[in-house]
């Protein structure tokens, strides 16, 4: 799966939600990732988000 995204996609936002437990009985932490199907993998620049509890 990693492989496929690095060689065919390019990451458009991460949402991190750091200490915050979006699901109460999961033991990890979330996050949110939005890629495009892109094979022009250039330079090019992503939004990442951080969520402050």
């Amino acid at each position: 799966m990693r492989n496929k995204v690095i060689k065919e996609t390019t990451i458009k936002e991460i949402i991190d939600f750091n200490t915050y437990m979006v699901f109460e009985n999961a033991s990890i932490q979330t996050m949110i990732m939005m890629f495009e199907k892109n094979n022009n993998l250039d330079n090019y620049k992503f939004e990442h988000r951080i969520l402050l509890s």
